[in-house]
């Protein structure tokens, strides 16, 4: 996809007239989601998309607009082309943007983190035993994300990585839970089965009789997951 985002971008770019700026960016991912309830999945997808965005600038205006990649070269290309030819016959139409921004140069950048990741194939086989004997509900994602951008002024960036989460919550028969995630970018699976082991011996103390607290001052342990949560609010 990196391949053909600078071939659609040097394409876009070079047809610019002088008076003419441009920005043009890429988003997208290739990935695998899978939702779990009561430990069994439930529901299970690929995502394959990516969408380029152009900006026009010229005389002060701006006009954008954006499309899904078809990952064909040559239909992407005639789809730019048009893109860029409607926004040319409505630019002259729009009004003046007071804000408006001309593209700078300040650099360019190119990462591409590739991770180890578990197979689309086994992902399920793999998740599955360590989650058995619990009520588990949870979401399962694994892929590669991309973004990129370009502009007429010569700056140009990159950005792709590898990475899977499994983001869930063990639930008890009178519904208290036990929140985990297990995230990164190199698949290891014991270190998962060690993940989910804590979160089942948790889970097991929240089978003990709950006392009534009074009211009063009192010291409490929150963990890093219920204070990232309390932060988030």
């Amino acid at each position: 996809m990196e391949q053909l985002f600078n071939q659609l971008s040097e394409i876009l770019l070079k047809s610019l007239d002088a008076d003419e700026h441009m920005k043009v960016s890429i988003d997208g991912e290739n990935s695998q989601f899978v939702r779990f309830s009561q430990s069994k999945v439930r529901q299970a997808g690929l995502v394959d998309d990516a969408s380029l965005s152009i900006s026009l600038i010229k005389d002060g205006k701006t006009c954008s607009g954006s499309f899904t990649l078809t990952g064909n070269a040559e239909t992407d290309e005639k789809t730019a082309c048009r893109e860029l030819k409607r926004m040319r016959e409505e630019v002259v139409s729009l009004p003046k943007d007071p804000f408006v921004v001309l593209p700078k140069d300040t650099g360019s950048s190119r990462e591409d983190h590739n991770g180890s990741l578990l197979s689309q194939e086994n992902a399920v086989s793999a998740l599955s035993p360590a989650m058995q004997g619990v009520d588990l509900a949870g979401i399962w994602a694994s892929g590669r994300i991309f973004t990129g951008n370009a502009n007429s002024a010569g700056q140009k960036h990159w950005f792709a990585t590898d990475t899977f989460s499994l983001d869930y919550s063990l639930i008890t028969p009178d519904e208290r839970m036990v929140k985990g995630t297990y995230a990164g970018s190199q698949w290891d699976q014991t270190e998962y089965e060690k993940n989910m082991a804590s979160s089942i011996a948790k889970l097991r103390m929240m089978d003990k009789p709950g006392k009534k607290i009074k009211p009063g001052a009192y010291r409490t342990y929150i963990a890093p997951a219920g204070v990232a949560d309390i932060v988030g609010m």
